[in-house]
């Protein structure tokens, strides 16, 4: 997720042209990780991303982003693959 809430997606990787981080050319992010969508709808949100390694803090914010746009956070499921935050 940008800092802007934009969300962006890609379904798979293409080895040395294409990857996650391609989308905002490896520039900070607002959030990085998962998102699972069935049906219109987010269903998962996890922080898994070997490139960026998101604190929880960035998925919070996406959730939040979320949120605000309409979507209930409270009806995804989140996942945390990476350690809190020191001091969390």
């Amino acid at each position: 997720m940008d800092r802007n809430g934009r969300i962006y997606s890609a379904p798979h990787h293409i080895l040395g042209q294409f990857h996650h981080s391609s989308f905002l050319a490896g520039r900070p992010v607002a959030g990085a990780g998962e998102i699972e969508v069935r049906q219109g709808r987010v269903v998962l949100i996890s922080d898994h991303s070997t490139h960026y390694r998101p604190a929880r803090e960035f998925t919070a914010q996406v959730l939040d982003s979320l949120n605000k746009q309409g979507i209930p956070a409270e009806e995804i499921t989140v996942e945390f693959h990476q350690p809190p935050s020191v001091g969390s």
